[in-house]
């Protein structure tokens, strides 16, 4: 009972990755882990389960003044840390 999330920035909000968990008992929303900020490339255009939900995958838009790329990462879902990344996957 749990789904991943991404949100781009919003006013003083940071872009973030989250997996959200639902209890059905309380019927409440809580986020068990989430990456923020400067940990990501930039905004993220989708999250998804890895293999047996055991990684995130994200697609981000990593745009600049020169330079228009998208970039896939792959994270541990239960740290938070990132595991791989492939640049510029649209080339």
């Amino acid at each position: 009972n749990r789904f991943v999330a991404c949100r781009d920035q919003f006013v003083s909000t940071p872009n973030s990755v989250s997996i959200w968990d639902y209890d059905e008992d309380s019927n409440k929303l809580t986020v068990n882990m989430q990456i923020t900020g400067d940990n990501l490339p930039g905004k993220a255009l989708q999250a998804r389960w890895g293999l047996y939900d055991e990684t995130i995958i994200t697609i981000h838009d990593e745009k600049s003044d020169n330079n228009a790329a998208t970039s896939i990462f792959i994270w541990d879902a239960i740290t938070g840390d990132k595991l791989q990344q492939i640049e510029h996957a649209h080339e």
